[in-house]
């Protein structure tokens, strides 16, 4: 994937009731989405999103989930999750964001993902 200035427009980085101090990151699994839009369907995306929140909050696998809005590239938005485990991402936490990802393609131009799991302290891609 490639990196880009983007702005935070929705989401958490880290869970309310999570106690960042103990935490662990070893089985963190992370997707990444970016989302070329249609035009002048930005902010209606954005807002889906945000009415999702409260889904992703209740489910404890998803640690993180932000919405950024790309600042170099217009109509363009970036997921980054955060997911307990692989396990968690295949299970209910991953369909929770795909079933979204999923309602929204009549708006989406283009969809690039990219997996990552951790792995000697280094986030390693896995996407297939």
């Amino acid at each position: 994937m490639k990196l880009v200035n983007a702005v935070p427009v929705a989401g958490f980085i880290t869970r309310p009731d999570e106690n960042v101090s103990t935490v662990s990151t070893k089985d963190n699994f992370l997707r990444s989405t970016s989302l070329k839009l249609a035009p002048s369907q930005l902010e209606s995306v954005i807002d889906v999103f945000k009415n999702e929140l409260p889904t992703a909050l209740a489910n404890p696998d998803i640690l993180s989930f932000i919405v950024l809005k790309s600042l170099e590239e217009p109509d363009t938005i970036i997921t980054w999750e955060r997911y307990s485990s692989q396990d968690a991402f295949a299970g209910q936490g991953g369909q929770t964001i795909t079933k979204t990802l999923e309602t929204l393609s009549p708006r989406v131009i283009e969809e690039s993902t990219t997996l990552y799991r951790r792995g000697g302290g280094y986030l390693i891609n896995t996407t297939p």
